[in-house]
Order: structure tokens, then sequence, then C-alpha cells
């Protein structure tokens, strides 16, 4: 169940939160911390008695850049900094509404679902448009209704509308003036608009005689050209002015270097290592890495490309094969594995460090047995029946009408102050 936060965090503490999570992209975060406070003060201001119903302006977002680099993970951070739903929608699914396939309008069914069937709650949603870069119009196609149709049909949505969606007990509205969007996307070949646009300003600002200005011949990286994004050249890209103007923020993320590669391996609560480590002393092994072995497994990503979310896949790729032995491992009185930069590289196996020669061997929180013959995990049953809950409403954003669960609040009937609450109006 979503946990409301009874109060709003300022935009630095939002940046705060997300420094702990996210590695680098300081601009980004900055300027999408902004933006959440603001909407979500908007938010509550609309509600305030002295708005007359008019808030402080949308707050709709675009953050564009390469696949790997922290886009949605950060939105996701947030929205459970605030307790605030998401929703994401690749935004490849979307079609013109008419015709086959998922509409705008059906994304209320599903901003309710994401909710646990609390249409205010809903209305308070940060909606993640992933893949955004592929909406753009496409070429010599007499009815684009995947590219440009969508983007006409975004139009309102971003405005606010109302969307319809149904329950056991008839149906509701939400209202999506009161939503962030964010989009998100790679906008691959976009650089190359912004180096024409910039190549041309370079020559139009170049005179005859002492008083014209030479042009440089130095070669600006991508990571540089993406930096001085505008407006107009993601019109140029394929999308509607009247789409881009809707966003308020437009910021762009930089590929993760070597530095950052090793923070977010060593330094975040999701690393993919730690996460292998706490897999492995459920077994009762330890997982060991020297320097050197992260420095591999970082060359090894930064080879492979696709930012962190390479980096996942070659931590797996380098201990699977011990993975797979865990339970043979513990059997033999394996009780840690140390792996080198050769073992990173496949040159040697990692060294085998027996259980009775350890002075501090794990012991695991919980087993990994005992979570094979429990499969709710003991004390997070109840998380199971939150999950049931959810997949009901999931199955009403298909079309079953269901009754949410109406559980009586221990605390007593009034529910608790949320950060969506305010003054009432008379």
């Amino acid at each position: 169940m979503v946990a409301i936060a009874s109060r709003l965090p300022s935009a630095p503490e939002i940046a705060q939160s997300l420094d702990q999570h996210v590695i680098g992209q300081r601009r980004a975060k900055r300027m999408l911390a902004r933006a959440i406070y603001a909407h979500y003060l908007s938010n509550r201001y609309r509600r305030s008695l002295y708005s007359q119903g008019i808030g402080l302006g949308l707050q709709h977002v675009l953050l564009a850049g390469p696949s790997g680099v922290g886009k949605t993970f950060m939105i996701k951070r947030a929205a459970a900094l605030l307790g605030v739903p998401t929703l994401f929608v690749p935004a490849t699914s979307l079609v013109e509404t008419g015709y086959v396939g998922q509409s705008i309008d059906s994304l209320g069914p599903m901003l309710l679902a994401a909710a646990g069937g609390d249409a205010k709650l809903a209305e308070h949603a940060i909606v993640i448009l992933d893949e955004f870069d592929k909406l753009k119009r496409a070429r010599d196609v007499s009815r684009d209704v995947s590219g440009e149709g969508v983007q006409n049909g975004l139009l309102t949505f971003f405005d606010g509308r109302l969307l319809a969606a149904r329950t056991k007990d008839g149906e509701v509205n939400i209202d999506t003036s009161r939503l962030l969007i964010v989009a998100t996307g790679a906008f691959d070949g976009l650089t190359s608009i912004v180096r024409d646009r910039l190549t041309r300003a370079e020559r139009s600002g170049c005179g005859l005689g002492f008083a014209g200005t030479q042009p440089t011949h130095r070669v600006a990286s991508e990571t540089e050209l993406l930096a001085q994004l505008l407006p107009d050249d993601l019109i140029r890209y394929g999308f509607l002015p009247e789409l881009i103007a809707r966003f308020c923020h437009i910021a762009t993320l930089d590929p993760l270097s070597k530095t950052e590669l090793r923070r977010v391996l060593e330094d975040t609560p999701h690393s993919p290592w730690l996460e292998k480590q706490k897999l492995f002393e459920m077994h009762g092994v330890r997982l060991l890495l020297d320097d050197d072995g992260r420095d591999a497994l970082v060359e090894k990503a930064l080879a492979r490309g696709l930012g962190a979310r390479t980096l996942r896949s070659v931590v797996c790729d380098c201990v699977g094969d011990a993975e797979f032995e865990l339970e043979v491992l513990r059997q033999h009185g394996i009780g840690a594995l140390r792996f080198t930069r050769a073992a990173i590289e496949g040159h040697e196996r990692p060294q085998w460090i027996r259980r009775e020669d350890m002075t501090d061997p794990v012991v695991p929180e919980v087993s990994a047995n005992e979570l094979r013959a429990d499969p709710f995990g003991g004390t997070e049953r109840p998380a199971q029946e939150e999950l049931k809950r959810k997949i009901k409403y999931r199955l009403a954003a298909d079309g079953v009408t269901l009754e949410p669960d109406r559980r009586k609040d221990p605390r007593g009937d009034q529910d608790p102050p949320t950060l969506f609450d305010g003054p009432e109006k008379n």
C-alpha cells in the first residue's frame, strides 16, 4: 500500500534523497527536485482557501539521455520518498484514440490500479512516459496513428482532462491536471540536429576582415551537444511545437563515467554487487571483491555500454557459475569466495576460503532454506495480502469490476493528514 508522506519535502531535501540512490546527474536531479516540489505544492495550494482553484502552473518534465543513466530510477525514488504512486507507460504502446491498441483514454483504469483503487490518490500520481522519443512524427506516412496521432492526444492529457475509470460502485473521473508527467527517452540522432544548429549559428556569426569571428574546428562530444538542447531541436526531431511547449522543464543526462560506475557498484543501496552479496550470504557464503576486481567489472561494463544496466548484467555473468553451485559450496564447507581481476576476466576461478579458516563466518539474518520452506517469507505474510489486493485492481483495469477492500483502520475512522491535504474550502 502507498504510504503517503505527511510533509512535503523541500526541493533540496528531494535532491539530497536522490543523491543517495542516483550517482552523478546533478543538473537533472536538481531540476527534477524543483519540478516535483513545485507540482505538489501547487496541488496543495489548489485545495487551500486562497487559491480559488488555480494552481501554480504545470511542471511537466522531459528527461533526455542514454540508456542506463538513471532516468526512470530517479523518478521512482522520488515517488517513493513522497509516497505517491507511479504509472509506467511505454510510449510505444500508445495509439491514437479510435484505433486498435492502448489509447490515452485507457490510462484512467491504469492510474486507478496503480493507486490501489483510490481515485483521489490516483490524481497525484507521477506518470512516466518511457521511450517518448519513439513518438516522433513518421516520415512519408499518410496517417501516423502511433506517432503524431498520439502527440495530438497527449495535448489535453498534459493540460488536464477527465479520464473515466470503472469500479463496482460506479464510474469515477480522474483529473489529469493534478498529475505530474515525466517523459523520458534516449533520443537517438538528436545530437546531429543540435550540431547542425550550432554549426549554422557559428557560420552566420563569421564575417569578413578583422571584425569577423573565426569558426572553431573543435569537435564537440555527444554529451556536450546534448547539454545544449533547445525546444526547437525537439521540434525538428519530429515533435509538435504545441506538445514541446507543455514541458516546463527539459533536462539532459550524461553517460556514466568509470568513476561514477564504480560508485554505483560501491556506494548505492541498489548496487548489483551488494545484491549478489546478500544472495550468497543467505547460503552462508561471503562474496569478496578486491580493488582490481572492481576496476575489471567497471571496465567490462564500459566496454558493453548502456550504463548501470550493463553493470548488473556483467556482475551476473561473472558470478553466475558460483551462484549455480551455491548449495554445493555450502555443503563442502566453503565460507567465502574472493574475486580478483583474473577471476572477473575469466582467466581463473575465484579463490575459495573454507569456513573453518574464517574468523567471522557468515551468519545470515534469514537463510535460503528458511525462505525456500515458506513461500511468503515468514514475517512478510501481510504483504502477500496487499499483493492480492493490487492484483484485483489490475484486473479491474482490464474491465473486470471489483469492489475495493474496505478494511477498518485500527487507528480510528479518521485518516491521518497527507501531503495533499490543505485547509478545506467552505
